[in-house]
């Protein structure tokens, strides 16, 4: 077991971190790589940003540069095989590359992603690499990788995600993935339909992960690597494995797959178009066995069901209306804690619609409201209201209800109860 002179191993501090800022921005992105000597600087890189494809066409990407000689460091997500796979490396390399990095990440209170693309482009840095490939992990426009100049975009394609985020268009989306290209001298995209979003006047070129690497080495590339990635169209025997959690994605590999009537087993996030995704998955086969992935921490805070409880990270009236438009119609119990500067009597009032008891709390950001204070101002939509400044009490009065709960406000609660 860690103990204070021994630190528990990079693996487990990192899965214990949260992947969700409070808010999205740069500022404590820029802060850690200054920190650590901005060592995104010391090379040259490619951006891959889109909806489906982005780490298959990093890691072709990588494959083509290192066919052309270049010593190259790969960043994608999420994972399969282990964590490792992240930063195209062996366990023990990843250790040491998120040891590097852990210092000045807990310093300033980084988040997963954040210690993660610092621990990657550190390492890149550290290995000499003339080149770094990076897939965005969200977005583009305030995703933690969007601190690389680089010089070669690629945009894969794109579809509706993550809507509460990046928009509610196809249209708003694609801005806030090409904003990347801010210093590209050229975007590589598959056809021109978000031209006009492309920020500056790089040159665009038709075309994928092949067309990207020739941008970058400045000429054609005749190599065909093959690359396979865990869960990424794996064939296991006479098995398919595939993480496609798009509908576009679902045509892609229903589209490179022999046409059977296949047995499928299937876990969909609660925030994902489940509908469209299980209409384009009926067209696979006739048996159907629905499954829960065991992975609690792949988007936590965000419409996480624990049991009977919903907990979610939203802080932002937006982000309530979304909440609420995906969860059942019941008579919750709310265990609450909002920071003081978000718009605090339009949470309350959006959040009045779930239920009729709200537990007021705090948690240990200082910017959160106290518990009083918070309830004070609740008592004006909710007929029964509590303050318990201590998150872990209040979750229990919640409970104490027998009601179903929700458990929202802000991401930094949710964090105090995981501890």
């Amino acid at each position: 077991m860690p103990s204070a002179t021994s630190p528990a191993p990079a693996t487990e501090w990192v899965a214990s971190l949260s992947p969700w800022p409070e808010e999205f921005g740069l500022d404590r992105m820029r802060s850690l790589l200054e920190r650590l000597g901005d060592p995104q600087n010391a090379y040259r890189a490619i951006h891959v940003v889109g909806t489906n494809g982005k780490s298959t066409a990093t890691r072709t990407i990588a494959e083509l540069l290192r066919g052309e000689g270049l010593r190259v460091g790969a960043y994608t997500s999420p994972h399969v095989s282990g964590w490792h796979e992240r930063l195209d490396c062996d366990p023990a390399s990843f250790e040491r590359a998120v040891a590097r990095v852990r210092d000045a990440s807990q310093e300033l209170g980084a988040t997963q992603f954040e210690v993660l693309t610092a621990a990657a482009l550190l390492d890149f840095a550290e290995r000499d690499v003339e080149a770094a490939v990076v897939e965005a992990g969200l977005g583009g426009r305030l995703d933690a990788t969007n601190v690389v100049d680089a010089e070669v975009v690629l945009l894969t394609n794109v579809g509706l995600e993550h809507t509460e985020v990046l928009g509610e268009t196809r249209e708003e989306i694609a801005r806030e993935k090409l904003a990347v290209a801010h210093a590209a001298r050229v975007v590589v995209r598959s056809d021109n339909t978000f031209d006009d979003l492309v920020p500056d006047d790089p040159h665009l070129v038709d075309g994928g992960a092949r067309e990207a690497a020739e941008a970058f080495v400045g000429r054609a590339i005749e190599r065909d690597p093959q690359i396979a990635l865990p869960g990424r169209l794996e064939h296991r025997g006479g098995e398919i494995w595939d993480g496609a959690h798009t509908p576009e994605a679902v045509d892609w590999l229903l589209a490179r797959v022999p046409v059977h009537d296949y047995a499928l087993c299937v876990s969909i996030l609660g925030d994902k178009r489940v509908d469209e995704l299980l209409e384009r998955l009926g067209r696979a086969g006739s048996t159907f066995v629905a499954t829960r992935s065991s992975n609690a921490r792949a988007l936590p805070g965000r419409l996480e069901h624990r049991g009977g409880e919903i907990w979610d990270g939203a802080h932002t009236p937006e982000a309530v209306d979304w909440l609420l438009a995906r969860v059942p119609v019941h008579d919750y119990a709310l265990c609450v804690s909002i920071l003081g500067d978000k718009r605090v009597d339009e949470l309350l009032e959006r959040l009045d619609r779930a239920g009729s008891t709200f537990v007021a709390t705090r948690s240990s950001n200082p910017r959160a409201l106290p518990a009083k204070d918070l309830a004070a101002r609740a008592e004006a939509h909710f007929s029964e209201v509590l303050a318990l400044p201590n998150p872990q009490k209040a979750l229990a009065r919640a409970r104490a209800t027998g009601r179903p709960v929700i458990v929202t406000g802000s991401l930094y609660l949710l964090a105090d109860l995981y501890a």
